[in-house]
């Protein structure tokens, strides 16, 4: 297996000379593809496996520029997890985790306006429901299967949108200028109502089920389902602007807020179950797994809180820098801290927050957030093509 690694990455190096010059003797060139074939990533197993990790898998899209990479995770069904690609002539590719296969693409026309979207049904729903990604081109919201990447319904809108749609089983949700949210119904892709809140709405809502949570810049998140039209069925209120997006597991929203703090709320009441005071400003959207919430804060870093248990919403360790979340391992979690423009992967004992390395990856273009605690990977991105699983070993512990 060491033998086939090495082979393989040394065919890499040897590509990150060749490829260059190949491209250059077609007729046509695309000085965006030229410019980025020339930065051929590549990996020595030496030092993959000096941090306790090896080569899992590597995927190139050939002569693509990589626009934007995103994973997409279902906290509640892992095996759904897949990692979607933007290209610079605006085709969108589905990337399956597990082996870096590209299971489809998918010209979308325009470049995305933000993050898309999936919604997954409930694999006992009958009739069998198929899983969506909503996202935004310009002025026009498209809706396409998750699972074979083809369009199922693309609709021009009439106000300038100013989130990008997040969706419930019945209905998708975008927020407009000057303080508006609106409903769209799936089936027939009319705006069936909408909602005034007291500020704008620019972050990303997220659904579940029959219900939809948006937050907005007035400090509130709201909880509409489409039973009720118009008006929310509960608010959450924070004390400063909501810029991020909640996020939703197990039943339970943790809200990051301008006020300081992340909030964790009922999903169905709306209650507030406790409440992590930061002290800096929360503008990204935090991360749980398992008994774990990892805040992340504009002007400090990185925290780890308990979940739940008797120290629910107390902070475990901190980490200063710490920008992103990236994998959570059997005993580390691995995250990526940036000061000023240098960037490392770090890894960070999850009990104590003590840091066992830290090494610079400064070439790298996107990182990915792996939420899955039962897949230990962290996935990279480059914008020549490159894609990269490397995989924490067994033998680190």
């Amino acid at each position: 297996m060491g033998v086939r690694i090495g082979i393989i990455l040394v065919a890499l190096a040897i590509l990150c000379l060749s490829l260059g010059a190949c491209i250059e003797g077609r007729k046509r060139v695309d000085p965006e593809i030229t410019k980025a074939a020339a930065k051929v990533p590549y990996l020595t197993e030496k030092r993959l496996t000096r941090l306790g990790f090896k080569l899992h898998w590597e995927t190139v899209l050939q002569d693509r520029v990589i626009r934007n990479a995103w994973l997409v995770a279902n906290p509640n069904r892992f095996e759904k997890s897949a990692i979607y690609a933007e290209t610079e002539s605006h085709l969108l590719y589905k990337i399956q985790i597990n082996d870096g296969f590209v299971r489809w693409v998918h010209d979308v026309g325009g470049p995305i306006m933000g993050p898309l979207n999936v919604y997954y049904y409930p694999e006992d729903i009958k009739p069998r429901m198929y899983d969506e990604i909503f996202l935004l081109t310009g002025d026009t919201v498209q809706a396409i299967d998750e699972e074979e990447g083809f369009q199922l319904w693309i609709k021009k809108l009439d106000f300038a949108t100013s989130s990008v749609p997040c969706a419930s089983s019945t209905n998708v949700m975008i927020g407009s200028w000057k303080d508006w949210m609106h409903s769209i119904s799936k089936e027939e892709q009319l705006e069936e109502w909408n909602y005034k809140a007291d500020n704008d709405v620019t972050a990303p809502g997220v659904g579940k089920d029959h219900l939809l949570y948006l937050p907005s810049h007035d400090g509130k998140l709201y909880c509409f389902t489409a039973a009720k039209r118009a008006e929310p069925i509960w608010t959450f209120d924070t004390r400063g602007p909501l810029v991020a997006a909640p996020y939703l597991f197990r039943n339970m929203l943790y809200i990051p807020s301008m006020d300081f703090n992340v909030y964790a709320v009922s999903a169905i009441t709306g209650e507030q179950a406790w409440v992590f005071r930061s002290g800096y400003r929360v503008m990204q959207q935090p991360i749980a797994i398992q008994n774990t919430v990892y805040v992340f804060c504009k002007d400090f870093g990185m925290f780890a809180v308990d979940r739940k248990g008797r120290n629910a919403g107390k902070q475990r360790w901190s980490f200063r820098n710490g920008k992103q979340l990236l994998a959570r391992g059997k005993k580390y979690v691995y995250a990526l801290s940036q000061y000023v423009k240098d960037r490392d992967i770090c890894a960070i004992d999850n009990r104590s927050g003590d840091v066992l390395w830290k090494h610079p990856y400064p070439h790298v273009d996107f990182f990915l957030t792996n939420p899955n605690p039962d897949d230990p990977v962290v996935y990279m991105a480059f914008k020549s093509g490159w894609f990269f699983a490397i995989k924490e070993l067994e033998e680190t512990f």
